[in-house]
C-alpha cells in the first residue's frame, strides 16, 4: 500500500506513464467487447474524517465517499 501511496505524490510523477501502460496492460476489461485498455486515468480521492472526540457521527467501514473530493492527475492515452 505505501507504493500506492507514494505514486500518487507529485515528487513521484517519473512513475505515472509507466505505472498507466502497465494497467492497461494487465487490468481484465469487464466486457468481452473491450480487448484493450486505451485510457488510464489516475485520480486521487480523500474524505473528511470527522474527529471522534468533537462529534459522535460514525464513519462507516471504508469511509463515507459520498462525500469525497476527487482530483483526476494525470490522463494515460494509448497511441493511435
Amino acid at each position: 500500500m505505501e507504493y500506492f501511496d507514494k505514486l500518487r505524490m507529485d515528487d513521484h510523477s517519473v512513475a505515472w506513464e509507466p505505472f498507466s501502460r502497465y494497467l492497461a496492460r494487465t487490468v481484465v476489461p469487464e466486457s468481452k467487447a473491450a480487448s484493450k485498455a486505451v485510457r488510464v486515468e489516475l485520480t486521487r480521492h480523500w474524505v473528511r474524517i470527522p474527529n471522534p472526540l468533537e462529534s459522535r457521527i460514525r464513519m462507516p467501514v471504508g469511509g463515507d465517499w459520498s462525500k469525497s473530493a476527487a482530483w483526476q492527475f494525470y490522463t494515460w492515452e494509448a497511441a493511435q
